[in-house]
């Protein structure tokens, strides 16, 4: 345009319409059937889905690339964020059918009301996985399990955050012994996330393998606490591959003591532990990050004033990151440059004390067997 917005400065900047213009979109959607693989297959769809919507909406497609890249973004954006408001809807109900079951009546208002989705939720498309993740929780929480395992390739589809989700489930099974619980949702999950990546892998394997391997091997960016380090002065290269295996070992190490002292924790406390762990060592942080750590912790934690917090903390974290883009939060510029970098301390801080409090919460229970040690002597004096 010729008097672009700063959507940084003004908070309202979105992939949504970034992707849109750098992809060039106004010419037409075709993410699947190439031989590039750029977003998740299900998630592919769903932007298709969003440009068919968008013609509802008066949009219409040239056969010629589009003279001006940014035709037809008003009813895109319009479609895909009627799309995410009602994957919103959808997380909020199943969230209170969760907190519903576990006597939690009103906890469902740390997510329905959190500032963290005002602030992230029309970022990216994160809500459409972080909604199926939702309702796969859900299943599994009432024993559907093939249900569980058909949602959750869905949503390991949609987002790949979601297969820290579908880990944890599994985790739940094995810790309890529950092995053909585990084996029936380890099969329909594998055959689900297998059935939505076939299409595009019959048309290009490699184009699969090189979005995956973009996942495992993320760059430096912001919000990181390693981007904090290298806008420091501290010389790092990439290491995305690194963080990666990093976090698959200190999780593998935490559920084999889990396993090994005769631990049970609930699934809650397996995925906040979990998604965790994968935050603080992740080589990036965008805003919308914040969206599964909050959900996770709403899995683990009553709606208490700590998880308030942590949404404050979220929603300067969001500002900082969009004045650091803006340029306003950096040396040489107007802004206090030191504020980006305090905001990220203080939301990594808050993030570790978090999973060392919910660390020691499973620790200080014990062990299943040393429990049922301690009732022992109970029951032999019992007057039964």
């Amino acid at each position: 345009p010729a008097n672009p917005v700063n959507a940084y400065i003004r908070l309202c900047y979105s992939d949504v319409m970034e992707n849109y213009s750098y992809n060039e979109w106004a010419s037409g959607v075709h993410l699947l059937g190439g031989t590039d693989l750029d977003y998740p297959p299900l998630l592919a769809m769903l932007l298709t889905l969003s440009s068919w919507f968008g013609r509802l909406l008066g949009w219409r497609f040239t056969s010629h690339p589009a003279s001006n890249g940014y035709e037809g973004l008003p009813e895109f954006f319009g479609a895909t964020a009627i799309l995410l408001f009602a994957a919103f809807l959808l997380l909020v109900v199943v969230s209170a059918l969760i907190a519903r079951r576990e006597g939690r009546h009103w906890d469902v208002m740390v997510i329905a009301a959190s500032p963290v989705v005002l602030a992230a939720g029309l970022i990216s498309w994160d809500l459409f996985g972080l909604a199926l993740t939702a309702l796969a929780v859900l299943a599994f929480s009432a024993e559907r399990t093939f249900e569980a395992a058909l949602v959750g390739g869905l949503a390991a589809s949609t987002s790949t955050m979601a297969l820290i989700f579908v880990v944890a489930m599994c985790a739940w099974c094995v810790l309890r012994s529950q092995w053909r619980r585990c084996g029936l949702f380890a099969a329909a999950f594998g055959v689900t996330f297998l059935l939505v990546h076939v299409p595009q892998a019959a048309t290009s394997l490699s184009s699969v393998f090189r979005f995956y391997h973009g996942v495992v091997n993320g760059q430096i960016s912001y919000g990181s606490v390693w981007y904090l380090l290298q806008d420091m002065g501290v010389p790092l290269r990439e290491f995305g591959s690194l963080t990666f295996v990093v976090s698959l070992l200190l999780i593998g190490a935490w559920l084999a003591w889990l396993y090994t002292s005769r631990r049970m924790p609930s699934l809650g406390e397996l995925a906040a532990t979990m998604v965790l762990i994968w935050v603080l060592l992740a080589p990036a942080y965008p805003p919308q990050m914040a969206l599964w750590v909050l959900f996770a912790l709403f899995l683990v934690r009553p709606a208490s004033g700590v998880l308030w917090a942590y949404s404050l903390v979220q929603l300067l974290h969001t500002a900082a990151v969009w004045g650091r883009l803006a340029g306003h939060l950096e040396p040489g510029k107007s802004g206090p440059w030191m504020l980006y970098h305090l905001v990220v301390v203080l939301r990594a801080g808050f993030e570790l004390a978090l999973l060392l409090e919910t660390m020691h919460s499973v620790r200080r229970r014990g062990s299943t067997a040393h429990r049922a040690t301690e009732r022992t002597p109970e029951a032999e004096n019992s007057p039964n």
